[in-house]
């Protein structure tokens, strides 16, 4: 233990996700490019950016379809609609 306390050690923070859930509105996207968030609906669960709106469209209602936001990870980039009972914690870049 003496060994370890007297060596040297950094760390380098990527980010930082506060606790609780945030309300994100589909039409706020603009706020919300560049900033990390932490999506989870049921069993699904992952962090990433909100880079923008994607190409494709998605029906969210028998009468209204938009384009879902663009949320990239470390694996992929995950298309959704923020306001789907997705729970979302809010973050920050370091």
């Amino acid at each position: 233990m003496r060994e370890w306390k007297n060596e040297a050690k950094s760390f380098s923070i990527s980010g930082v996700l506060s606790r609780g859930n945030m309300q994100l509105k589909y039409d706020d996207i603009e706020k919300y490019i560049g900033k990390r968030f932490r999506f989870q609906k049921d069993s699904i669960q992952f962090e990433g950016e909100i880079v923008g709106l994607g190409d494709s469209v998605m029906a969210i209602s028998p009468t209204l379809v938009i384009k879902p936001w663009v949320v990239r990870t470390a694996e992929k980039d995950i298309h959704l609609h923020p306001e789907n009972d997705w729970q979302i914690c809010g973050g920050e870049k370091a």
